[in-house]
């Protein structure tokens, strides 16, 4: 399976390094995480570079109005370099700062700022002044700032933003560029039924759903279920694709666990896909089972699954005596897995208890 974050590191890495992404040279061996935290160490180097002059200013700024500190800013200093001395402010300053400036100038400021470092600026600062900052950020499609931006957010100013930005395409961008997965639960929650399904509108009209559908594997179960039943909405052609994408990508783990968490109708309808019942895709799917150890999750989803599903099913299995073998091993375990065999053909249980037995 693809490492679908390494292209969303290699776009922020050279974003840290001021460079195109094609100017990079070939980091092939390197990993997301292992590009994340390189990322991490030029940032921090590049700011211990110059934290002497950032120190210096922010004394300075103190010294004026605030008026005058931002009127310095927009017309001398750049957004760069009020970017590192904003992080040294005292936060009630920089909020005060912060009114005076324009939400040009803060969108630019904000592709330079480091969100964790400026965590008690951002807490100090209007909430209209964010939001209006996002609605600047969003019409320049800086996607990888309001990324970084939002995970670090309180949950109110969050909500305001969600509230603001009109664009199904900048939270489908924002989804596949955050880092923080677990504000990405919390930002889900926020939005509107119709404003997740324009996500996955957009990753069916741009091509990406194996990043999507990667990216959904990290929510948190009752997200997964939400999302899911987002992608039923959407009808049976885009869940045609979504299972294509699947097989062309191993994504076995991140669908399955979605639709066992979906609403029970719209479980129903993904199960009972005719893409689903052909012998090739169970097999797959049932070897991606044995090979992420998800019985629990199959005995789930196919707990009410069309006999006819069970069936094929079962012929796959009894077809593979490995599989069979840890089903089995499994069955002994996972209560769970009880209803879903009490479904499956005679021959199959006759095939367990004899494997049981001997």
């Amino acid at each position: 399976m693809l490492d679908f974050d390494l292209h969303a590191q290699r776009i922020k890495l050279a974003r840290a390094l001021d460079v195109d992404e094609a100017a990079l040279p070939s980091l092939a061996p390197l990993r997301a995480g292992e590009l994340q935290e390189l990322r991490a160490c030029v940032t921090e180097a590049i700011y211990a570079r110059h934290r002497d002059r950032f120190q210096r200013l922010a004394r300075l700024s103190a010294l004026v109005p605030a008026g005058l500190s931002a009127t310095l800013a927009e017309r001398a200093l750049g957004s760069e370099l009020t970017a590192g001395v904003t992080c040294e402010m005292d936060p009630r300053r920089a909020a005060k700062v912060s009114h005076k400036l324009s939400p040009r100038f803060l969108a630019e400021l904000s592709t330079h700022l480091d969100p964790e470092r400026a965590e008690t600026v951002l807490a100090a600062i209007a909430p209209a002044v964010i939001v209006d900052t996002a609605r600047e950020l969003t019409t320049r499609r800086e996607y990888i700032t309001l990324a970084r931006f939002v995970a670090s957010l309180a949950d109110e100013t969050l909500a305001e933003v969600m509230r603001a930005i009109d664009d199904d395409v900048a939270f489908h961008q924002i989804g596949l560029l955050i880092e923080r997965r677990d504000r990405l639960d919390r930002l889900l929650e926020l939005l509107p039924d119709a404003r997740r399904r324009g996500m996955l509108a957009t990753a069916e009209r741009t091509g990406t759903w194996p990043q999507t559908l990667a990216l959904v594997g990290h929510l948190g179960d009752r997200s997964k279920g939400v999302m899911g039943d987002a992608a039923v909405s959407l009808g049976l052609p885009v869940l045609e694709t979504l299972l294509a994408v699947t097989r062309e990508h191993g994504l076995w783990g991140p669908l399955l666990t979605t639709i066992a968490n979906m609403r029970p109708e719209n479980r129903d309808v993904v199960v009972a896909m005719p893409g689903l019942q052909e012998p090739d895709t169970l097999r797959e799917l049932l070897c991606a089972v044995s090979r992420e150890r998800l019985w629990p999750t199959l005995a789930r989803v196919w707990g009410a699954a069309p006999q006819e599903t069970l069936e094929r099913g079962a012929d796959v299995l009894l077809a593979r005596r490995e599989l069979l073998t840890e089903l089995l091993a499994h069955a002994e375990s996972l209560p769970e897995l009880d209803a879903m065999l009490a479904r499956m053909p005679p021959a199959l249980r006759r095939q367990l208890e004899a494997l049981a037995a001997g």
